[in-house]
């Protein structure tokens, strides 16, 4: 998994940043992927989703079963972490 672009949030807040990856081994590309500010320090990492306009509530864009979610964001974190310090660049 690489990523393909970084942009930092325009305005402060819970979220740091949105970001793309590429996955070779899966033939795609995943953009719009958050980056948000843990509440006790750190981040995770929020799919892309939308608000329904109807119900108001939040629907994901992609869904993963739990192992896969889970290995999903713990090798975007890695490839993330990775680029930041190529790039030399915080996160947090």
């Amino acid at each position: 998994m690489r990523i393909t672009y970084y942009q930092k949030a325009e305005t402060p807040g819970k979220q740091i940043a949105t970001f793309g990856v590429n996955i070779p081994q899966w033939h795609m590309t995943l953009n719009n992927l958050a980056v948000v500010s843990g509440k006790e320090g750190g981040f995770f990492i929020c799919l892309p989703s939308f608000k329904n306009k109807e119900t108001q509530e939040w629907q994901r864009t992609i869904e993963f079963d739990k192992e896969a979610h889970t290995s999903f964001v713990a090798a975007a974190r890695k490839a993330l972490e990775e680029y930041a310090m190529q790039q030399g660049i915080t996160v947090e």
